[in-house]
């Protein structure tokens, strides 16, 4: 049997503003792991390509009290990922967790005889995590705090039918 198990881990009675970044943010899990986090007041960087959905999630975060900075970034431009990380890091608060969240899915076209959709999905889902964890490391190691998250998929453990790639990235 297979389980999703997630722990957030909430400040009771903290001085300091605890900061989360989630890349994905702008829908599914990554969106409702903004809300749960608003409701605690975290200081939230939401990171995905739509900036028009990262502002309407910024803006009901901002309803359940908690603080966001929007970065509207594509994971597969490495640079772009550690400009924002390194913006979010220099921002007040102790880094509490990173969710490296976004990812695509989609059937793969493996018959068609063309590469393209499968390097796209095996790109995101792989080096998105690398663009999003690594810029991170240095600064964790400093403060000799902070969790890092990678959201996977049951696909990982069982295939699903044209999505060879997508189910072979989230086992990556």
């Amino acid at each position: 049997m297979n389980a999703l198990v997630l722990f957030i881990d909430f400040p009771l009675n903290s001085t300091m503003k605890k900061k989360v970044f989630i890349t994905g943010a702008s829908s599914g899990i990554g969106e409702y792991l903004a809300y749960a986090y608003a409701k605690q007041g975290f200081l939230i960087g939401l990171v995905a390509r739509r900036k028009e959905r990262l502002d309407q999630v910024a803006t009901q975060c901002s309803e359940f009290g908690g603080q966001t900075k929007v970065y509207a970034v594509d994971v597969l431009n490495g640079s772009d990922c550690k400009k924002a990380i390194d913006d979010f890091i220099a921002l007040p608060g102790e880094m509490d967790t990173i969710y490296a969240n976004a990812g695509v899915g989609s059937p793969d076209g493996l018959s068609s005889g063309s590469a393209e959709k499968m390097n796209h999905v095996l790109s995101v889902n792989i080096l998105g995590v690398t663009n999003t964890v690594m810029p991170f490391l240095p600064h964790l190691k400093e403060i000799r705090k902070g969790k890092i998250a990678i959201i996977s998929s049951v696909a990982s453990f069982r295939g699903l039918a044209h999505h060879a790639a997508y189910s072979g990235s989230k086992a990556a």
